[in-house]
C-alpha cells in the first residue's frame, strides 16, 4: 500500500529504508547480488534488517489480511485490545471452588490467605492462569472484601450479611423439608446457536477440521423453567427468542415476562402450598410500594406519602419530608414476585446472594447447555434449529438425573451449615490474635443483626437471634 503524500515516517521505519539503502549500495559496489535471487525470505531479512522469523509472519499476516480485509493495513502488534475480564471467563463451579479454598485456608491451615498464596493453591485444583490482581478483581466481584483489623492487618472473609442470610435460608429450607412440602426451584438461563465444545479431535494431515467455532451469535433463545426431585415441571418450560417485538412472551427476561410465566405455566403445573425457591435477579426483585430515597424527588416523595395515606405539609423541605418516610417506611422490602406467588398459594424462599451452587437446576442448565454444544458442529445453527434442540435438551434430563443435582445440593448445604459456624470462631479467633482490642464495637455482629432485620423476608423463619453455641449444636436440629 503506498504512502500518503505528506505522511510522517517513525523512526523504525526510517531505520529499516535505511537498512535497504545501504544494502542497495553494497551491492552496486561490489556489481553483485549479495543474496541468491531464489531465497526471497533470506534476501528481505538482508536488506531491512529484520530476522527471518519476522519477514515470515508478516507474509501470513499478509495472506489472512487479502482474504478477509484486502483494503485494511496490517495491524501493529501490542496495540491494546479488548480483552475479556476474569469475571466473565470463571464460570460459577470454579469459583465455588475458589471460595472452599479461602475457607480451607482458615478452617484447615489456620492462616490468613493472602491473593499470592491463594493463587498458588487455586492453580492446584483447577486451571488458573491469573495473577493475584486479577484474583482480587474477581473476589469483590463476588461478595468478599478486605477487614481492616486493629493493628492494620487485613483478613479476607465473606460479608457477614451474606453469612447471616445463608443461615436463615438454611433454616427455611430444613425447615419446609421436614413439613414435606413440595421444593420448586426456578431460573432463567439463556442459550446461542454459537454455542460449540472447545475441544475436538481434528487433523490437519487427515484434513480433519472438527468443529467450527468462532462464529457470533445470530440468535439467542431465553429458557425459564422449574424443577424439583421429581425431575423438571411438566409443561413449565418456557422457550422464547431473545429481541423479538411480538409474540405473548417478547424482548429481553423481564418482571413482566417472569410475572406472566409465574401465573400461567408454574403455578398450574405444581402441587399446592409448594416453596418456590428463587434467585435475587432484578426482574424477581421489583419493589412493591417502593419506597423514595434520598436521590428522589420532592413530587416523587410527596406522592408516595399521599399513597400511603400519611400526613405531611406540602410546604416543608425535601429534608424534612424524608424524615417523616424513614419514620413510616416498612421494615421489610415487599417483593412483587413475593406477593404473587403468595397469592397463589405458595411459598417464596429466596436464594442469598452469590450463592447460585444452591440451586441444584444451575446443574439442569450445565447439562442442557453440554447437550447442545454436543450437537452444534457447524457454530451456525438456525434459530429453529436451536428452539428444536433445547426442547430436546430438557426432555433428556431424566427425573433421576435431578435427584442427583439436588443430593449434590444437599451436600453443599451441610457443609455450609457445619462450616459457617466454624469459619466463624476461626476468624474470631485470628482477629483476636491480630489485636483487637476487648471493648471495640463488634461491627460483625451489628451489621449481620441489621441486615436481618432489612432483609427477613424468609417465609416462616423469624429474625435470627444469635446463639451462643455454633450451628452444628444448635437444639432445632438442624444440621
Amino acid at each position: 500500500m503506498n504512502r500518503r503524500k505528506g505522511q510522517t515516517l517513525r523512526s523504525g521505519a526510517r531505520e529499516i529504508i535505511l537498512n535497504v539503502t545501504q544494502r542497495c549500495e553494497e551491492e552496486a559496489i561490489n556489481k553483485a547480488f549479495n543474496i541468491p535471487l531464489h531465497a526471497p525470505t533470506k534476501r528481505a531479512a538482508f536488506y531491512t534488517g529484520v530476522g527471518e522469523t519476522t519477514i515470515k509472519k508478516i507474509k501470513r499476516e499478509h495472506q489472512d489480511r487479502m482474504q478477509n480485509e484486502p483494503d485494511a493495513l496490517l495491524k501493529s502488534p501490542g496495540k491494546k485490545r479488548h480483552r475479556p475480564d476474569i469475571c466473565e471467563k470463571i464460570d460459577d463451579f470454579d469459583f465455588q471452588v475458589i471460595r472452599r479454598t479461602i475457607e480451607d485456608c482458615y478452617l484447615v491451615d489456620k492462616r490468613v490467605p493472602t491473593c499470592q498464596q491463594l493463587v498458588a493453591k487455586i492453580r492446584q485444583k483447577i486451571d488458573f492462569p491469573y495473577g493475584r490482581r486479577s484474583l482480587n478483581r474477581l473476589l469483590k466481584k463476588n461478595g468478599f472484601f478486605w477487614r481492616k483489623c486493629k493493628n492494620k492487618r487485613k483478613v479476607l472473609m465473606e460479608r457477614p450479611q451474606i453469612m447471616h442470610w445463608r443461615l436463615l435460608y438454611l433454616r427455611a429450607l430444613k425447615k419446609y423439608q421436614n413439613e414435606e412440602k413440595s421444593i420448586i426451584y426456578i431460573d432463567e438461563t439463556w442459550v446461542d446457536n454459537d454455542m460449540t465444545v472447545k475441544k475436538c479431535w481434528q487433523s490437519d494431515v487427515h484434513k480433519v477440521f472438527g468443529v467450527t467455532s468462532g462464529i457470533r451469535s445470530t440468535g439467542r433463545l431465553i429458557v425459564v423453567h422449574g424443577g424439583s426431585v421429581q425431575g423438571f415441571v411438566k409443561k413449565a418450560e418456557l422457550v422464547f427468542r431473545s429481541g423479538t417485538s411480538t409474540g405473548d412472551y417478547h424482548g429481553q427476561m423481564n418482571a413482566t415476562n417472569f410475572e406472566k410465566w409465574l401465573t400461567e405455566r408454574l403455578f398450574p403445573n405444581i402441587p399446592p402450598n409448594s416453596v418456590i425457591v428463587l434467585d435475587n435477579a432484578p426482574y424477581h426483585s421489583t419493589l412493591v410500594n417502593k419506597v423514595p430515597t434520598t436521590s428522589s424527588t420532592k413530587g416523587t416523595i410527596m406522592d408516595w406519602l399521599r399513597a400511603n395515606n400519611i400526613p405531611f405539609n406540602s410546604s416543608m423541605r425535601k429534608v424534612d419530608l424524608m424524615q417523616i418516610v424513614l419514620q413510616h417506611k416498612p421494615l421489610e422490602k415487599q417483593y412483587k414476585a413475593d406477593e404473587i406467588i403468595r397469592a397463589h398459594g405458595h411459598i417464596p424462599l429466596r436464594l442469598p446472594p452469590y450463592m447460585c451452587e444452591l440451586n441444584p437446576i444451575e446443574l439442569a442448565w450445565a447439562a442442557v447447555k453440554r447437550y447442545i454444544r454436543d450437537r452444534n458442529t457447524t457454530g451456525e445453527m438456525s434459530i429453529n434449529q436451536l428452539t428444536e434442540l433445547t426442547y430436546q435438551a430438557i426432555s433428556a434430563i431424566r427425573p433421576e438425573d435431578w435427584q442427583n443435582y439436588v443430593r449434590h445440593v444437599k451436600k453443599i448445604e451441610d457443609e455450609y451449615w457445619e462450616r459457617d459456624g466454624r469459619i466463624e470462631d476461626a476468624v474470631d479467633e485470628i482477629i483476636i490474635q491480630l489485636g483487637e482490642s476487648d471493648d471495640e464495637d463488634d461491627d460483625l455482629f451489628s451489621i449481620a443483626s441489621s441486615s436481618a432485620s432489612e432483609s427477613s423476608d424468609i417465609e416462616g423463619v423469624e429474625t435470627l437471634n444469635w446463639p451462643s453455641t455454633s450451628p452444628s449444636t444448635s437444639s432445632d436440629g438442624c444440621k
